[in-house]
């Protein structure tokens, strides 16, 4: 069941990246988890899992809870800090990442940029 302050959380992400992408939210739907769900851009569909901590565990355990939503959708792992042994497993694995910190690597399809805070 979700907690007021986990919807807070995704929806505070939905508009962290539709400033990045410059796109409206077109909805966000609330996953079976906490912290976990969708949020719809007008061209793009991002899954989300977010982690309460930052260690490389939590980062092996996002990339897996990503893996069998990804279809059609761009899977975004959002953590408190991001450590360079994370980013490197979300890269090998064409994971995109937000901390908490502002630090980000996202690449969206059909965009020509590739979002590195």
């Amino acid at each position: 069941m979700f907690t007021t302050s986990d919807r807070t959380t995704l929806e505070i992400l939905a508009h962290r990246l539709s400033t990045l992408l410059g796109a409206p939210i077109e909805r966000i739907d609330f996953g079976e988890r906490p912290l976990t769900g969708a949020i719809a851009f007008p061209n793009h569909v991002f899954a989300v899992e977010a982690k309460l901590g930052s260690s490389v565990a939590y980062v092996v355990s996002g990339i897996d809870r990503l893996e069998p939503r990804r279809e059609g959708a761009i899977p975004l792992l959002v953590l408190p800090e991001m450590s360079r042994v994370g980013a490197f497993l979300c890269e090998r694995a064409h994971v995109n990442w937000l901390d908490a910190k502002g630090a980000a690597r996202i690449i969206v399809p059909n965009l020509p940029v590739i979002l590195r805070v």
